[in-house]
């Protein structure tokens, strides 16, 4: 939980994705990548309620499903907000930004 999850290169990310077990690390550089998400949906926490959390999804070519952080889960949250959005400017990535001025 304390380990980064997304490490960033000036034209490529690693994410770790940590939905399936064992966990994946994805090499993305900016040319694969399709579109980045931040938007408010739920997770399902302990006994599988579903609880209300910002998430960041990553769309890439060659992955079936988004990668998807939970702010629940990410002690660094605001920071992948901060730099996935400066890679996104920097690598014209479509942005898609659903929480408003909250981020």
């Amino acid at each position: 939980m304390d380990e980064e999850k997304i490490l960033f290169d000036k034209h490529e990310i690693v994410v770790t994705d940590d939905s399936v077990s064992p966990p994946i690390n994805h090499n993305l550089p900016a040319s694969k990548i399709t579109s980045i998400r931040y938007y408010n949906g739920f997770m399902r926490g302990l006994f599988g309620i579903k609880r209300k959390t910002r998430v960041i999804a990553i769309e890439a070519v060659g992955i079936s499903r988004p990668i998807e952080l939970y702010e629940r889960k990410e002690v660094a949250f605001e920071k992948y907000l901060k730099l996935l959005r400066e890679f996104a400017e920097t690598n014209n990535i479509t942005l898609h930004d659903e929480l408003g001025a909250t981020s």
